[in-house]
């Protein structure tokens, strides 16, 4: 009988070890749940600092070139041709929620870019939006390359031209989707 009681006293006390530990998790797991959320709003907001310092960074060292070449943009003050000018409009963000990106524990981030440009030549257009898409981190999707020629050349132009005098002969718009991976935030239950 000395032998049941010591055993059923051993199983409660196994039973209340048990007990104790699980509560020690539950609680553990209240007081890291605020930095848990913490972490993730501070990831989301990564990419915002990220895109405005890619934009801060481009804007400065276009400025910087421009400076130090008599104004004109990369690759115009070769004689060789060029952007002449560039002009950005980025929408807010969009959240893409579907099934499966809540599977994978990521949501997709779309922002769509517009980029009009003036240059020398078209292939000077094509040649950078093309470094748009190969350059950009995540996935660009091209969406439309429109291009216009703006001026016929002349003698006077040409002329003009061989003089320094930038000369915008053609004009684009390249529109695309950027989209990114971020970690999908999921919401605390009441």
């Amino acid at each position: 009988m000395n032998q049941r009681t010591a055993m059923n006293n051993a199983k409660s006390q196994q039973g209340f070890i048990l007990l104790e530990l699980t509560v020690v998790f539950v609680v553990t797991a209240l007081l890291l749940l605020p930095l848990l959320k913490l972490a993730l709003e501070s990831i989301g907001s990564t990419r915002e600092q990220l895109t405005e310092a890619a934009l801060e960074t481009a804007t400065d060292a276009l400025i910087a070139y421009a400076a130090t070449n008599k104004g004109c943009l990369p690759f115009a003050a070769d004689s060789e041709g060029g952007l002449t000018s560039i002009h950005y409009q980025i929408t807010p963000e969009q959240v893409l929620d579907d099934r499966t990106t809540r599977k994978t524990g990521f949501t997709i981030v779309s922002t769509r870019i517009t980029i009009k440009m003036l240059g020398l030549f078209d292939a000077d257009l094509v040649s950078f939006s093309q470094a748009v898409i190969d350059e950009l981190p995540g996935q660009v999707r091209p969406l439309s390359l429109a291009l216009q020629r703006l001026t016929v050349p002349t003698e006077e132009s040409l002329k003009a031209l061989r003089e320094g005098t930038l000369i915008d002969f053609v004009g684009g718009e390249f529109v695309f989707e950027w989209n990114t991976l971020r970690p999908l935030v999921k919401k605390a239950e009441n």
